[in-house]
């Protein structure tokens, strides 16, 4: 009986939504709660703060607040990564705030479908989304202006990405284990690295350097202006 007891009381607590997050994370025994702003950990410095920690029991979609204790929220991130092996998360929503994002700071967050990188940010570092696997709507800000090596390394549900105007470099093996069909490339004259796994198609200017990298790798390209394809060579 007194079983019994403990156990529907505790329904009720879970039912009248007291309960947030889990108490721990044990292996693959994961908490089913919503994520909050109270599964975060941040650091402050003296005119800003930063990201350290989200727990790994996190779900759902979470909004990182753009002010913690009345100063900026300005980086994700310091010297590890504070999204890693959330692996039920499926939203991130950033705030305008953010000007950094250190590396790998989402990688392995297995679950992650969707996220946005504010302005602000001039780069999208390393491995910044490794093995995001179910990963497939980035929406990038006007003002990001790399992309670093292997940032999108291995996530395999990316279809399509678009890089705004303000890119001016595309680093090594960005989508290596990737399977793109589109590519948008919006800068006539960004560096452009060799990309790394599989991309059917970019998508640029004519005469831009999307153009020549389409053309000297054999992929399909599509002039933004004329919506005109010119297939890429296929070799046998």
């Amino acid at each position: 009986m007194k079983t019994k007891l403990i156990a529907g009381c505790m329904a009720a607590v879970i039912a009248a939504g007291c309960l947030t997050y889990a108490a721990y994370d044990s292996g693959d025994v994961r908490a089913a709660y919503a994520a909050t702003v109270d599964d975060l950990t941040f650091h402050l410095t003296d005119s800003y703060a930063y990201l350290a920690r989200c727990k790994t029991s996190a779900s759902g979609e979470l909004t990182v607040p753009a002010e913690y204790q009345g100063v900026p929220v300005r980086e994700i991130g310091w010297s590890y990564a504070p999204f890693e092996s959330c692996y039920d998360l499926t939203k991130i929503i950033l705030p305008d705030s953010i000007t950094s994002i250190w590396s790998s700071s989402f990688s392995h967050a297995e679950r992650l479908r969707s996220i946005n990188i504010p302005g602000g940010v001039s780069d999208i570092p390393s491995r910044c989304f490794e093995y995001c696997f179910s990963l497939t709507d980035v929406q990038i800000s006007e003002g990001v202006l790399h992309i670093a090596d292997g940032a999108f390394y291995g996530c395999t549900s990316l279809r399509s990405i678009d890089f705004p105007a303000s890119i001016t470099r595309i680093g090594s093996g960005v989508f290596r284990e990737c399977s793109l069909e589109n590519v948008t490339i919006l800068n006539r004259d960004a560096i452009i690295n060799p990309l790394g796994g599989k991309v059917n198609q970019i998508t640029g200017y004519s005469g831009s350097t999307a153009e020549t990298y389409a053309k000297e790798n054999k992929i399909d390209f599509m002039d933004i202006q004329t919506g005109e394809v010119v297939p890429g060579t296929i070799t046998t």
